[in-house]
């Protein structure tokens, strides 16, 4: 049921409240009166009352009440496509008051989801601290849709992902930054004797450490293996991060893919060893990616200019020991081809 007439034009122009805003979005992601009330520290009679003037008041049902919870209605993903841009320029205004009553202080969250990028987002990401100390940089992992849907929310200021991305969400902009060549280590450390291999056929007897399935490395090593007509490894284990990937390689057998200038440290460490194993790079680049739907806070600028900057001071290739990708800081464009 879609929102019409003049009464409902007056009451959203007139009465709509941020508190029927909040609630809307509430009740979406919970599914109930029960939960929404609770989270926005109402009673559950209050959240019945409001509910029901706000659908009063546009004159159009907002929920079906079915047995798994409150499904939204037609009319109700209308409001709440506006609800969360309303919030989150409201709650950017809150964010830009507190830098101004104390200084630079905030948070900037970053969905991540590739790491031949980890290199230089390292460097930049130590750079800016060193800038801006009271500025919290959160990095986060999820699936490219998820961090496609919560960019479009709001939740996150930035997505590093491949420009591929563009098909999920209208209204995204972009800035390529540098991704460096993939090469493939063993641990140094592991109980068998080293052999050096120059194929990827080579290794599929081994144990690998892998990103997530649907990540952009993991689907470009699955599209390679099956473009060489190769079964992909039977033992394996998976994780977004490096940390325990590194304990777990360097006690090990196990054989993993790595952006070249960590896998040079790690090899000066004495923690992996690297085959002389060609990976082809992959076929999109690596993008910083954001949305133009809502206003960006001040602290999201900030650090938008300051990987700007990295790009044009030529930061990112420092201390590498790989080719520098590193594109012009103009590259920013559209996605979805609007050139």
């Amino acid at each position: 049921m879609a929102i019409k007439g003049s009464a409902a034009q007056s009451f959203v122009g007139r009465s709509l409240k941020l508190r029927h805003l909040r609630l809307l979005l509430a009740l979406d992601e919970l599914g109930t009166i029960t939960g929404a009330a609770s989270v926005i520290g109402i009673s559950q009679v209050a959240a019945s009352k409001a509910l029901a003037e706000l659908e009063a008041g546009i004159n159009a049902k907002l929920f079906e009440r079915l047995r798994g919870g409150l499904q939204p209605t037609e009319a109700c993903l209308r409001l709440l496509e506006s609800g969360r841009r309303i919030i989150g320029e409201i709650k950017v205004l809150g964010e830009e008051f507190m830098m101004l009553d104390q200084g630079l202080k905030g948070r900037v969250r970053i969905g991540i989801q590739t790491q031949t990028s980890q290199p230089f987002l390292a460097r930049t990401t130590v750079a800016f601290k060193r800038a801006y100390p009271l500025i919290t940089v959160e990095f986060v992992s999820a699936s490219m849709l998820d961090l496609a849907n919560e960019l479009s929310r709001s939740e996150l200021q930035f997505v590093i992902g491949q420009h591929s991305l563009a098909g999920l969400h209208p209204s995204l902009m972009s800035q390529e930054i540098p991704s460096e060549p993939i090469v493939v280590v063993r641990g140094a450390q592991s109980g068998t004797p080293h052999q050096d291999v120059t194929t990827l056929a080579e290794l599929m007897d081994y144990p690998w450490c892998l990103p997530p399935r649907g990540t952009p490395l993991r689907l470009h090593l699955d599209h390679i293996l099956a473009s060489q007509q190769l079964v992909a490894p039977r033992v394996l284990v998976e994780m977004s991060g490096t940390m325990l990937a590194e304990a777990i390689i360097h006690l090990s057998d196990f054989v993993a893919l790595m952006p070249h200038s960590v896998a040079q440290e790690w090899a000066a460490r004495g923690l992996v060893r690297v085959f002389s194993v060609e990976v082809p790079p992959l076929p999109d680049a690596i993008n910083l990616i954001w949305s133009e739907q809502t206003r960006m806070s001040q602290v999201a600028k900030l650090f938008l200019t300051f990987v700007r900057k990295q790009l044009v001071g030529g930061e990112a290739a420092e201390g590498t020991g790989a080719p520098s990708s590193a594109p012009p800081a103009n590259r920013t464009r559209p996605l979805q081809g609007r050139v």
